[in-house]
């Protein structure tokens, strides 16, 4: 693999398991999902 080929990057934006009981910070409805996949793109 070089520099040159093409990657797909994916992201667990909820984890595997964890539910919002167990981490409230964790995103639930569409829009909370929306908002964390954005802030996630903005990173880098």
């Amino acid at each position: 693999m070089s520099f040159e080929d093409p990657v797909i990057i994916t992201c667990s934006i909820s984890g595997a398991v964890a539910n919002r009981d167990q981490c409230p910070a964790i995103p639930y409805t569409p829009e909370e999902y929306a908002a964390e996949a954005v802030r996630i793109v903005d990173e880098g």
